[in-house]
């Protein structure tokens, strides 16, 4: 099995419309309006070989309930959006095969669901549109038990990655790790090495998965909270960019909070807002 890469997270939103404002403000490119037939609605906003999709329920959509063997992507996200505070809520990874993924997954004990495929119509930045289709392949951890985590294997590729797309104004060039903060990391590692494939490295009570171009990165509650069994959250989403100064100067102008902290490896811009909840975006300096 080759590297894994993060292919793209989950956001789902009580109000859509503030999420995009929000991405925008920063200097995000983020792109039209999509619609599912399941019930959900969702804007992308593409890296090289990555995304996030922004996402919410339609407002009187009718969504599938999960079924046996069958996950529904949309009740996941209405699910999401009645019991939970921050927007992510799904960790998607690529995959060349996820028919044979989906058989792994069973054989792991990490989920045995069928796979899961669809098509819809995109649009590329000069309003053309063009024909994408995926087929999913879905996991679940009794460890992190309000998210989920499938791969995603595009049909169309050529169709839905586009270079126009990917050009922020901002200078964000990657997005490239996730930080979830877990009572006790470590008991997320068998469930984390069978789905991404690769050897957990540990460090003081750490885990990363190293993955194409980036990584999952789990850390502990901090000593004074694990008592209180804190529920395992995704804290931080960090993005590559040419210079820290254009975002800081952006989030400022929105009347966003932001801080730098410094790293082994350089300086990380920490950015909180009301639509995030208590998760954070991170952008870090230097190639990826």
């Amino acid at each position: 099995m080759s590297i894994r890469r993060l292919d793209h997270l989950v956001m789902p939103f009580q109000d859509l419309a503030a999420a995009v404002e929000l991405f925008t403000q920063l200097g995000f490119r983020v792109g039209t309006r999509n619609r599912h037939p399941w019930g959900t609605e969702n804007h992308i906003v593409q890296f090289p070989g990555t995304f996030l999709e922004l996402i919410t329920v339609g407002e009187g959509a009718t969504v599938p309930a999960h079924a046996p063997r069958n996950f529904s992507f949309g009740q996941h996200v209405a699910g999401w959006l009645k019991h939970q505070q921050e927007p992510m809520s799904m960790v998607v990874l690529s995959s060349a095969d996820a028919a044979a993924d989906a058989k792994h997954f069973a054989q792991s004990n990490i989920g045995d669901f069928e796979p899961f495929y669809f098509r819809r119509e995109g649009k590329r930045p000069d309003g053309s549109t063009v024909e994408v289709a995926f087929t999913l392949a879905f996991a679940t951890s009794a460890a992190m038990p309000d998210h989920s985590f499938f791969v995603c294997q595009q049909h169309f590729p050529q169709n839905f990655w586009n270079a126009a797309a990917q050009q922020h104004d901002n200078g964000v060039v990657a997005l490239d790790r996730i930080v979830i903060r877990h009572n006790d990391p470590q008991v997320m590692v068998p469930f984390l090495e069978a789905f991404t494939g690769v050897k957990a490295r540990q460090d003081k009570g750490n885990v990363t998965m190293p993955l194409q171009d980036g990584d999952i990165h789990m850390v502990p509650v901090a000593d004074a909270d694990r008592a209180a069994d804190v529920r395992p959250r995704v804290e931080v989403i960090r993005f590559r960019v040419s210079s820290l100064a254009d975002v800081q100067s952006r989030a400022a102008q929105a009347g966003l909070k932001s801080s730098v902290k410094e790293a082994r490896d350089g300086s990380v811009l920490l950015v909180s807002a009301p639509q995030l909840g208590s998760m954070m975006l991170a952008f870090k300096t230097g190639a990826v």
